[in-house]
């Protein structure tokens, strides 16, 4: 009996920690090529381009290795349906779809790597990928809601505006008490130069190479980059980098060292930064944002810096 029961409890956790492997569904093949497994039939709305739709999705290699898990992020991904990027696309089996539906979409690598590298120069062999050839990467979604424009712009503003109010509360709090100065254009951002260099003054046009660490309000570090030997590079003043990092660092010079509080509305502000590849946030809508930045090289050129 324990045998049975010990073989019975393997099995159901293998079918919750899949989405829909332990269920039979029907399969279909549209005149394109595409096929998926259904596994509900429903009668609501169906996406088409321009709607916004929320799922949870989970996508794993024709051996069940998965890759990603939307329910880890513990809420359901949301995004606009804008285009199908390629035939035989996650994207496109969602137009198969009614609200409340689940299927599996079975994507072609091959296709998938072509997409996801298509701009890349330095592009590794596909085999050295996830994307094996005339292989086939298996995409388990359920269909949860389809949001016309004016239904999810609403929705969202009622969410955002939420996230703002709390935002500028978390800002508020974190700075009280704090010696930041505040920026010329008061409340673009806020700064304590931790360090003073001697070099040359930032103006617009200019490389600038920088190393950093970014943390959100409660501590959590979101990035770090660069290095003396490596350092992350852009152009002042032309855009390349966040309005708060532009503004601030044009007061800088080569060899401050800077701590650099901006606010949502200076960085990513209600649209957050969102990995597509991951399909969720790298920094959230509203989120204001801690820099210790320190300016290593003001020059005309790449070339690496080295102290």
């Amino acid at each position: 009996m324990k045998k049975i029961f010990f073989k019975k409890t393997l099995l159901l956790i293998s079918c919750v920690g899949i989405l829909f492997s332990c269920r039979n569904g029907k399969e279909y093949k549209t005149e394109s090529g595409f096929k998926y497994r259904l596994y509900t039939e429903n009668k609501g709305k169906k996406p088409v381009a321009g709607d916004y739709v929320i799922i949870e999705m989970v996508y794993k290699t024709d051996k069940d290795s998965i890759l990603f898990d939307s329910r880890a992020n513990k809420i359901p991904m949301r995004f606009k349906l804008e285009s199908i990027p390629f035939s035989g696309s996650y994207e496109e089996g969602l137009t198969y779809l009614s609200e409340g539906d689940s299927a599996t979409f079975y994507v072609p690598a091959d296709s998938l790597y072509k997409y996801y590298f298509k701009d890349i120069e330095d592009k590794p062999e596909q085999e050295m990928t996830v994307f094996k050839k005339n292989k086939f990467l298996l995409f388990d979604v359920k269909l949860i809601k389809v949001q016309d424009f004016v239904e999810a712009e609403q929705e969202a503003l009622i969410n955002l505006s939420e996230k703002e109010k709390n935002d500028k509360q978390a800002l508020s709090a974190y700075l009280k008490g704090k010696d930041y100065l505040n920026s010329p254009d008061s409340g673009k951002y806020y700064y304590k130069l931790a360090a003073a260099g001697k070099g040359i003054p930032v103006s617009k046009g200019k490389i600038i190479a920088v190393r950093y660490t970014g943390k959100f309000l409660n501590g959590d570090v979101f990035a770090h980059a660069g290095s003396p030997e490596s350092p992350y590079t852009f152009r002042a003043g032309e855009g390349d980098v966040i309005s708060g990092w532009d503004l601030a660092i044009a007061t800088l010079r080569e060899g401050d060292r800077v701590e650099l509080v901006v606010p949502s509305a200076s960085a990513y502000g209600e649209k957050g930064l969102f990995d597509t590849k991951t399909g969720s946030y790298t920094i959230p809508p509203f989120s204001s944002l801690f820099y210790d930045l320190e300016i290593l090289k003001v020059g005309d050129t790449l070339r690496v810096v080295k102290k």
